[in-house]
């Protein structure tokens, strides 16, 4: 598997009770990808698949681990899902973008180039963008690297295809930083 390819969508806990439950730490807005049935990835690369999981209380079962010392193996383990199932089981709404689709994207505030989404963040319910500035701003003095909160306020449109993000008043923001 290429690990290029893999997104980060939870990290397992502690175990629970004696025949292999674990708590589920989700690190995804989509809680409907663990169903039974469905195949992640460790972080060794390894496949494992959903026997149960409880969406109330973020408890899971996979079908390899039916011991609870078997479950203790996977405490800490990071869980991984490709891009390609993502798009597949993950239902997005008219106007709402995955954030590997968004991180690379480059970020304009109307017609001028402000630089590159390098990462998101989510602070509280808001998501921020990360973004890298155009060299043409950092030899200014102006910050390397700023956040645009990913609101209404700030977002015109992103365009998927062509891997650009139109805003408002971003360079209001970078100069604040």
């Amino acid at each position: 598997m290429n690990r290029s390819s893999l997104l980060h969508v939870a990290k397992i806990g502690r175990a629970v009770g004696v025949s292999g439950e674990l708590k589920l730490h989700i690190s995804s807005d989509f809680k409907e990808q663990f169903c039974s049935g469905a195949i992640f990835f460790l972080d060794s690369g390894k496949e494992i698949t959903i026997e149960r999981f409880n969406e109330k209380s973020s408890i899971i079962k996979f079908k390899e681990f039916n011991s609870r010392e078997d479950a203790k193996t996977l405490t800490n383990k990071n869980l991984f899902t490709t891009i390609q199932k993502s798009r597949e089981f993950c239902n997005l709404e008219s106007g709402q973008y995955f954030w590997f689709d968004i991180i690379g994207s480059k970020l304009y505030d109307n017609d001028i180039y402000i630089g590159d989404i390098i990462d998101i963040e989510r602070i509280a319910d808001i998501d921020y963008l990360i973004v890298k500035s155009d060299n043409s701003f950092t030899k200014s003095g102006l910050a390397k690297r700023f956040m645009v909160p990913y609101i209404d306020r700030y977002i015109l449109k992103f365009d998927l295809e062509n891997k650009t993000l139109l805003t408002v008043d971003t360079l209001d923001l970078l100069e604040a930083s």
